[in-house]
This record gives C-alpha cells, sequence and structure tokens, in this order.
C-alpha cells in the first residue's frame, strides 16, 4: 500500500515537472493541479507551429483523459519535403487534442475533424476556431450517410461516447469517408485517424474503396469495443503493403512506398 501511494506521488511529481518543461508553468498547474468541478473549464495557450499563440479549453476534470496525451507516448509522422503531409482526417475528434498535434506537426495540412458527442463538438469547435486550416464537423464516422445515435458513457466519461444505428439518446448525422473527402474535393488522405469506439467494424464492413487513397493510418485495437474489428481491418488492407510501428496506445500503418516514416515521442511536441 505504502509502495503504491509513493509511486502515485511520484508519477504526480514527474508529470507536473513534464508538462512544465514541455508547456511552460502555468499550463503545467492548470493540466495537473487544478482539476476542480467537471464542469469547470480550464484553458491552455499553446504554441502553433508557426510560434504563435493558440487556446486550447479543457473541462478540468472529466477531460483529464484527454490531456494525457499532451503527457504519454504517442506518435509523430516525420515527413519529407517531397511528400508533406496536406490532408488529414481525424475520426472521433473529442475536444481536439490529436487534432492538435496535427495542427502543430504538419504546417501544410488541410485538417478535418469529426466528432459525433454535441458536449465534445462545442470544445472541439472552439479549440479549432482560430485556424483557418481546420474544418471541425459534428457528425459520426460510418460506412454510409445516414443518421444514427449517440450513447453518452452512463460514467460521464467524454472519451467513452458511442453510436448505433438502432436506438440512443442524441440523433446525429452520419458520414462515410468517401463523403469527408468529397467535402473538400480531396483525392487522396494523407493521414486518417481513426477513434470511434467500435464504430470501426460498421466502417470496415461496408464500402472500403477509400483505402486506396490512405498514405497512413492510425488507431487504437478497436476490439476492446467490438470484437473481430482488427482482423476486419487487416483483411481491408491485404490488397496493398503497410508497415507498422507501434506508438503508444495506437498502431500506426504507412502505405509501402510513401515516404512517411512513424515514431515515438512523448507529448505533442516534437
Amino acid at each position: 500500500m505504502f509502495l503504491q501511494l509513493l509511486e502515485s506521488k511520484v508519477l504526480k511529481i514527474y508529470n507536473l515537472l513534464f508538462c512544465w518543461r514541455n508547456y511552460g508553468f502555468i499550463n503545467s498547474v492548470k493540466m495537473n493541479l487544478l482539476i476542480g468541478s467537471t464542469k469547470f473549464k480550464r484553458t491552455l495557450r499553446l504554441k502553433d507551429v508557426d510560434g504563435s499563440i493558440f487556446n486550447f479549453s479543457f473541462r478540468s476534470r472529466i477531460d483529464q483523459g484527454v490531456l494525457s496525451h499532451f503527457i504519454k507516448s504517442g506518435y509523430y509522422i516525420e515527413e519529407s519535403l517531397s511528400q508533406p503531409a496536406l490532408t488529414i482526417i481525424d475520426c472521433g475528434a473529442n475536444i481536439g487534442d490529436e487534432t492538435t498535434r496535427f495542427r502543430i506537426h504538419h504546417k501544410h495540412a488541410e485538417i478535418i475533424a469529426v466528432e459525433a458527442d454535441p458536449d465534445n463538438f462545442i470544445l472541439l469547435k472552439e479549440n479549432c476556431k482560430n485556424c483557418p486550416r481546420i474544418q471541425a464537423i459534428h457528425a459520426a464516422v460510418w460506412s454510409s450517410d445516414t443518421e444514427i445515435f449517440v450513447n453518452k458513457s452512463k460514467t460521464g466519461n467524454p472519451e467513452a461516447t458511442s453510436v448505433s444505428e438502432s436506438q440512443g439518446e442524441i440523433k446525429v448525422r452520419a458520414l462515410s469517408i468517401l463523403s469527408l473527402m468529397e467535402l473538400r474535393n480531396w483525392k487522396h488522405i494523407d493521414i486518417l485517424k481513426l477513434d470511434i469506439e467500435g464504430a470501426e467494424k460498421e466502417l470496415f464492413s461496408g464500402d472500403t474503396s477509400w483505402i486506396d487513397s490512405v498514405n497512413c493510418l492510425i488507431f487504437e485495437i478497436p476490439d476492446c469495443d467490438a470484437p473481430g474489428t482488427l482482423q476486419l481491418i487487416f483483411e481491408c488492407l491485404s490488397k496493398s503493403k503497410w508497415h507498422g510501428v507501434n506508438c503508444g496506445e495506437c498502431l500506426v500503418l504507412i502505405r509501402d512506398g510513401s515516404t512517411f516514416q512513424a515514431r515515438n515521442i512523448l507529448g505533442i511536441n516534437r
């Protein structure tokens, strides 16, 4: 018991110092110490790729899981001068933590950030409002264009929102990957990130012709939410050659022939 308590204290101190070094003292205090009520909103001031400062807002305690993406091991997609990332879709963007990663890492990229949960989307839109390269869309990602239902987590965890075609609390439009591409008249997707809480199974069970347009695919292993999904994904990808890197919670797959390279980094700063 004593060792567990000591380990917890050491981890908290480490996180505080890590955030201080990477995001500044004030941001570190907000991310680690000022975690008040679930509804209280706080705002970080982060440095953009051009050195300018932008705001990132979060809901104190309930978004601590989201903020952990700023501390723990994650991915960095190295691009080359001959092949910069130009088109990115963040499916299941939550309040914009990984959208922010893409914003900082890929200065030439146009980004579509898609989120189904209406409460998460309010913050996502706020966090993206001053970046013309990002388009925030309130929708679910599905195998076809339709309407589906959003089911919010009973525990209040904003990262555990799920969607269902048959029943739920909130009805929301659903868009296919092809429709998202058509919104911007994109012919290819350089980076596609999927974190759609089990809807990956539905997505890969439908029209997957869009896979041929993707250079880099990023996702967490989805079988806890929908068993059998990982095998389905690999079956859909089997017509092409990919190489994979395990980066934190995510598996990063890069199409053979692409100049992109993936590596692990801590937090979102390179």
